[in-house]
């Protein structure tokens, strides 16, 4: 599900709105998708029964299911996010209302599904901007290199304390506000 929006050559984590309304535009295309299938296999069911008659006949004994020539019934648009919603209120009912969604307790149910929202917005947050990449091996390298502590030391250090990058002002003084305090100069001793 699309978390991010590209923007140019990067891609952007998105609000929780907009993440919310990304969750249930996803849910209602997998359901359209899988309906354009069933009414496909629909439409051919009689086709297929009769290129393996037999077959489907000796299937239908141990699954009903099994056979093309049967009733189908399409989902509802909105089938996977009730199913969401429902799984929620599982959660609920074992767990606690307070234990699922805090102090806050929702009535609707894109209040319950805004919960699902604000998770992905928080496992998303520590990287709201990516590049924009085509294979998911790039993506994965980018993120395991964000993520490098060894990698961000050695940056911070040759940024900001060997190539002169520490002009900024820096107030070592607790309570003091920027701009003022004293300005450092640091040198790397190899």
């Amino acid at each position: 599900m699309p978390v991010y929006k590209t923007v140019g050559n990067k891609r952007i984590l998105k609000t929780e709105t907009e993440i919310l309304n990304a969750i249930k535009v996803y849910l209602q295309n997998k359901v359209t998708e899988y309906n354009n299938a069933l009414t496909t296999q629909m439409n051919a069911k009689t086709a297929y029964y009769q290129s393996h008659t037999a077959a489907f006949n000796f299937l239908t004994q141990v699954d009903p299911a099994a056979t093309p020539n049967r009733n189908y019934t399409l989902l509802p648009p909105d089938f996977l996010i009730q199913q969401l919603v429902a799984s929620l209120d599982t959660l609920v009912a074992t767990y606690g209302n307070k234990y699922v969604y805090g102090d806050h307790i929702p009535t609707t149910n894109d209040e319950k599904l805004s919960l699902v929202a604000k998770l992905l917005y928080y496992q998303n947050s520590s990287r709201a901007e990516k590049n924009t990449v085509s294979k998911i091996n790039d993506d994965i390298t980018d993120t395991q290199q964000n993520f490098d502590i060894n990698k961000k030391i050695t940056d911070t250090t040759a940024i900001y304390l060997q190539s002169n990058g520490h002009s900024g002002t820096f107030n070592p003084e607790p309570g003091g506000s920027e701009g003022t305090g004293t300005r450092q100069k640091y040198t790397v001793i190899p």
